[in-house]
């Protein structure tokens, strides 16, 4: 009962569509990696700017309730429902104030799952 060893022939066609087979797998791991990457990164902003939101309409509340506190009280005045739209554009030091090391990491992380896919690709290509 000793160990016998087998020897199995294959092609140089089966050893191409294998080593095919094997890359375009990979192609597809490293774009699932970039999708979830990419949701997670979609999660983050919309926490931020819920965030950011819920802080601006804090500080409006805020500044209508110490106006109508200021302003003097007579019976006849009634106060009408208004809508108020207040927009706000972000400037370029508010952007740069959200931009952590985290988002740098990120960006740094996608480049690197990029020129892997690329290089997988030009192997692809090469067979």
């Amino acid at each position: 009962m000793g160990k016998e060893n087998s020897y199995v022939n294959f092609d140089n066609s089966v050893f191409v569509e294998t080593r095919k087979g094997i890359l375009n797998s990979m192609i597809g791991t490293i774009k699932l990696l970039k999708k979830q990457e990419n949701y997670k990164s979609l999660k983050d902003e919309e926490k931020n700017l819920k965030q950011a939101f819920q802080k601006e309409m804090k500080d409006a509340s805020s500044k209508i309730n110490e106006f109508i506190i200021s302003l003097p009280s007579a019976k006849e005045f009634e106060k009408p429902e208004e809508k108020i739209r207040r927009t706000k554009t972000r400037t370029a030091k508010e952007s740069s104030e959200n931009f952590t090391e985290y988002d740098y990491e990120k960006r740094k992380t996608k480049s690197k799952l990029d020129s892997e896919l690329q290089d997988i690709r030009n192997k692809l290509a090469s067979l």
